[in-house]
């Protein structure tokens, strides 16, 4: 099966903010490392976490794809770009760990996820 390029998944980016400080991710490269719940990258055989560092100062702050809520292994936004010859039956987890603990960003986080796996699978079935 294709997966998506690293440099597909770098587009993703594009508009998104910095989890810390609030500066522009967009054209900032991912860094990846192996990681079994990551996302499914042309070149490589296992699963890889993927994340930016802000450049921001002395913020450096690692903003991985799933705090701005792109679904695993392979996010809607990138499924075109899939040869679909083979399916991928990999469940959907959804985790977090959080750095603050806000009930109001704990909150939007999970309606956020809620929002945008629930066209991708029955959401009674989801846990957060």
């Amino acid at each position: 099966m294709r997966y998506p390029k690293l440099s597909d998944y770098e587009k993703l980016l594009s508009g998104k903010k910095c989890f810390d400080c609030g500066n522009d991710l967009t054209g900032i490269p991912l860094s990846h490392y192996k990681h079994p719940e990551g996302w499914h990258v042309d070149g490589f055989t296992e699963k890889r976490w993927l994340y930016a560092s802000c450049t921001k100062g002395r913020c450096c702050y690692q903003t991985s794809l799933a705090k701005l809520y792109f679904a695993r292994p392979v996010p809607e936004e990138l499924s075109h770009l899939m040869d679909e010859s083979e399916g991928d039956d990999t469940p959907v987890k959804v985790t977090h760990s959080f750095t603050n603990d806000d009930p109001e960003l704990i909150a939007e986080f999970k309606r956020k996820a809620l929002e945008r796996i629930s066209g991708l699978m029955n959401p009674d079935k989801i846990r957060l």
